[in-house]
């Protein structure tokens, strides 16, 4: 994949998000299976507001099947149906897209350019929560889980995530919120929908925290889910 850390990229980055200076870092450890790289800008504050942290997913512009679009071309599908989508706060949606080409002018990838959610991944916040006796706000938090979930399908004619799991979810302790991520698959054919992908990985956390884990979270996870689509 590129680098990003180029000057000529860092400026071409800074220009999309509307910043003036600041610094690129490749992110390591855990990528998420369907990219080339995952990578974090610094934007620097300055008089029209605070420093602001981006996450810059880099994703490959070749078609994985010929029916199939690329995620960048299933983004732009998503914002033009659905041009609400681009400012709802419960969803990591790209602010910009930039194309890396080669030497010979061919597109390789796509960049796509998204706020850095607030928090930190739900499966860390259960992690902690669980072996520190704090089991109901596991539930609190699973509950509000199930009522974005709810609201997402109600405001987007019941498109479905594709992979929402704890992996993909970040909760903010400090304001209560949720922030879902790893949007480029929403709306394509899955097996299941988000309801039994959810539930699912509930119950793949139970093989380490047991049984009442995957019975009091699917619990929660359903009635938050009701209550969002009243």
């Amino acid at each position: 994949g590129p680098d990003l850390t180029q000057p000529y990229m860092l400026q071409q980055l800074l220009g999309s998000v509307g910043g003036t200076s600041g610094t690129v870092e490749k992110l390591t450890g855990f990528q998420g299976g369907l990219n080339d790289g995952i990578w974090i800008l610094h934007e620097a504050g300055n008089a029209d507001g605070p420093p602001q942290d981006w996450i810059l997913k880099v994703v490959t512009a070749t078609k994985k099947a010929s029916n199939l679009p690329t995620e960048a071309q299933n983004v732009l599908r998503l914002a033009n149906e659905h041009p609400g989508i681009l400012s709802d706060p419960l969803l990591a949606f790209p602010k910009a897209m930039l194309s890396c080409v080669n030497v010979a002018g061919g597109k390789t990838h796509d960049l796509l350019v998204m706020r850095k959610a607030r928090g930190e991944r739900l499966c860390e916040v259960f992690a902690r929560k669980w072996h520190t006796g704090q089991r109901d706000e596991c539930w609190r938090i699973v509950e509000k889980v199930g009522t974005a979930t709810a609201s997402i399908h109600r405001r987007y004619a019941n498109i479905q995530h594709g992979d929402l799991q704890p992996a993909n979810i970040f909760w903010d302790e400090s304001s209560g919120c949720i922030t879902i991520l790893d949007i480029g698959g929403m709306g394509m054919a899955t097996c299941d929908d988000d309801v039994q992908h959810f539930t699912r990985a509930l119950r793949l956390l139970a093989t380490s925290y047991g049984s009442d884990f995957e019975r009091d979270g699917v619990a929660a996870f359903q009635r938050g889910y009701h209550a969002g689509c009243r």
